[in-house]
């Protein structure tokens, strides 16, 4: 219960949209969405980056919406249900709410992480998985983790991905994970010149 009400109201008191393209301005919303949601903020800005170059009104032809393209009928759906147990679809205006697309976007993205790729013992390969099925739908990786042995390094996670999945979506990790350690980087260099 107190986790619905503090997700109502990240949902009714969202932080107003910046002016898209300048990262910094989506900090404050993306540490609280990964304290929430127990996940890296460099991940998170991350997927932010590769989806949409930190645009609020990107909408790809797929329909995804937002920073962190959500698609309101599949992730968006299955969010909302995990989130607030009704089955229903998040609508496009409040997908284009930057604070809104970036808390539904991180529960999405961590429900993957924490729940649907939970048997996976080590979290670097989880997190490829996650991010594999963020981009390509989580039951297509399962379907290719149960047909294949399950990988024991993250190269391996990584080779399996490039021989069967779109190429989009080996792609898509792989630029996900670059942004994620170049951002990491500078938070670290950050924390050092202080």
């Amino acid at each position: 219960m107190a986790r619905t009400v503090i997700l109502w109201g990240l949902l009714l008191f969202s932080v107003p949209a910046w002016p898209s393209g300048q990262p910094n301005h989506y900090l404050q919303l993306v540490n609280k969405n990964a304290l929430l949601w127990h996940l890296p903020a460099e991940i998170i800005q991350g997927v932010i980056y590769v989806e949409s170059r930190f645009d609020p009104k990107a909408i790809s032809p797929k329909g995804a919406i937002g920073l962190m393209q959500v698609v309101p009928e599949s992730g968006g759906r299955e969010t909302w249900r995990q989130l607030f147990n009704e089955d229903r679809a998040p609508s496009r205006h409040l997908l284009k709410d930057p604070g809104s697309n970036i808390m539904i976007g991180t529960a999405y993205l961590a429900h993957l992480y924490h729940n649907f790729f939970r048997n996976i013992q080590d979290n670097n390969i989880r997190i490829i998985g996650a991010l594999a099925g963020y981009n390509w739908g989580p039951d297509r990786v399962k379907k290719l983790l149960q047909r294949h042995a399950h990988p024991r390094s993250t190269m391996e996670m990584y080779r399996l991905l490039i021989q069967h999945s779109p190429q989009e979506t080996a792609d898509y990790v792989i630029d996900v994970l670059s942004k994620t350690v170049e951002l990491e980087r500078v938070r670290l260099t950050k924390l050092a010149i202080k």
